[in-house]
This record gives C-alpha cells, structure tokens and sequence, in this order.
C-alpha cells in the first residue's frame, strides 16, 4: 500500500468526515480502476479495504445492494458530488497551508500547472487569497 497516498488522503480529503470510507479503501478502489477497471482490487479481495460504489443520486447503492444481494459491510458508497467537492476542498486547504511558506507554495503551484487548467490554478490562488 502506498503510505504517500494514505498520509494525503487521511490528512486533506477525509479530515472533514464527508466521505464513507478510508484511505485504504480509496486505494484500493484506485487500483482496481487503473488495474482492472472494475471496483475490485487485491485489498478487497484480502478483506484489508471495502470495495467503492460511486453514487449520484442515492438510489444506486441501495438498489445495488439489493439486486445482488451484497453485504453492505462489503462496500463504501460515495456521491460523486460530494467526492468533487472534497477533492476541490482539500486542494484549496493544501494550498492554504503553503502559506507559511512561500518556497512550498511556489513549488506547489509550479507542479500543479502541469496538471490542471489555468482557471482552476487562479481559483486555488484566488482562494488562498481570500482565506490571508
């Protein structure tokens, strides 16, 4: 398992409490989208992370469950929409606490215009801002 990953995750995308699962689940769901593409993964098949059902609308879950007779123990639901929104908040926190150091900061954002688009850059930016 990846420890960088896990540490990222428990400290700036579940911290708030909003998202079902662990970081050991997410990665396991990672890996078993990258891997396999499907929600399974070697952490799931081990017992050591629950498999992830991304949601919408709410009903998915139950009806997955339901109509395959799944334990819910088994399984983590996610809205997709709180999972966007947690993602986009833990960036703006982590981009937050580059604020005490402004070779941090510049370095963050050096890196992060190789994968985002220059409007989400001045959102973070305009974010940090608006939080000094």
């Amino acid at each position: 398992m990846s420890v960088r990953f896990q540490t990222w995750a428990d400290k700036w995308l579940l911290s708030r409490g909003n998202l079902n699962c662990s970081s050991v689940d997410l990665y396991g769901a990672r890996n078993g989208l990258l891997h396999r593409m499907t929600s399974d993964s070697k952490l799931s098949e081990k017992g050591l992370a629950r498999r992830i059902i991304y949601d919408y609308a709410g009903v998915a879950t139950s009806r997955l469950l339901k109509d395959h007779q799944i334990s819910s123990g088994e399984f983590a639901a996610i809205n997709l929409i709180t999972f966007a929104h947690e993602t986009k908040d833990a960036e703006v926190e982590l981009i937050g606490s580059c604020d005490r150091d402004s070779g941090v900061r510049a370095r963050y954002i050096m890196k992060a215009e190789r994968f985002y688009s220059k409007d989400f850059i001045q959102f973070i930016q305009a974010s940090v801002t608006l939080r000094a």
